[in-house]
């Protein structure tokens, strides 16, 4: 995608092995600083890239790779969701837990927690980038009733940990801090800029996102028309809120 061969990159890893894995910040930032000096154009290319090398590397990755101003959300979903229903889409994307788990299901909520960061590669949770998410929408006192849920929670797979969670008395607050993680998964300058929790803009902003994927009124009433009052396990907050709209 650039114009960057195998010296390049071999005479860059050459000089980044040396550098150890640290916690310290400070020191880090002081032994990689002459690193990028010299290689600045490299790295550059390679890691920051160039709008022509981007634009290149989104267009032949597609859906493999999630794209510019796309939610995680929306990426996870166009990989595992592709064959929901809308209904049970639109329920999925709004934490119902009254949707039956499939496979499909399954590998959504992993891919939405590794990019997140709740979970490592290896399957590892990490509860403090949670509770980051927690702190981020002004709740900092729940920290002990989250360990609790993930303590007690027998399925220590993502969806497992997903499920225990909307089962839990933090439920309201769960879903609050995954739909703000999500509106910031989608905008990489709120990290530059600082983002302020808002509520009501959030609210509104979640709302447009299922939008684009949830039925609409009209949709809606034909899928009522066709379960002829029978129950069915996609038929949950997503459907009657919408008959309300």
């Amino acid at each position: 995608f650039n114009s960057y061969g195998p010296k390049e990159v071999n005479d860059l890893t050459s000089a980044l092995s040396p550098i150890k894995p640290s916690s310290d910040c400070g020191q880090l930032y002081k032994v990689y600083t002459p690193v990028f000096e010299k290689f600045k154009k490299t790295i550059r290319s390679l890691y920051h890239g160039h709008k022509e090398v981007t634009e290149k590397i989104y267009k032949s990755l597609g859906s493999n790779i999630k794209q510019k101003d796309e939610t995680y959300a929306t990426f996870c979903a166009k990989k595992h969701l592709a064959k929901a229903t809308k209904l049970r889409h639109c329920n999925i994307r709004q934490f119902s837990m009254n949707v039956k788990p499939d496979d499909d299901l399954k590998k959504y909520i992993d891919c939405l927690f590794k990019g997140y960061r709740y979970i490592s590669t290896d399957g590892n949770f990490y509860a403090p980038k949670l509770l980051h998410d927690f702190h981020k929408i002004g709740n900092t006192k729940s920290d002990a009733k989250v360990e609790t849920v993930l303590k007690g929670c027998k399925d220590t797979s993502a969806i497992g940990y997903h499920y225990c969670l909307l089962a839990s008395n933090v439920e309201d607050e769960y879903g609050k801090a995954l739909q703000y993680r999500e509106i910031r998964s989608g905008n990489y300058k709120s990290v530059i800029e600082g983002d302020k929790y808002d509520e009501t803009k959030v609210e509104k902003q979640f709302k447009d996102i299922l939008a684009k994927v949830c039925p609409n009124k009209e949709e809606m009433q034909k899928i009522m028309k066709n379960l002829e009052g029978k129950k069915d396990d996609y038929l949950t907050l997503g459907g009657g809120e919408i008959l309300k709209s």
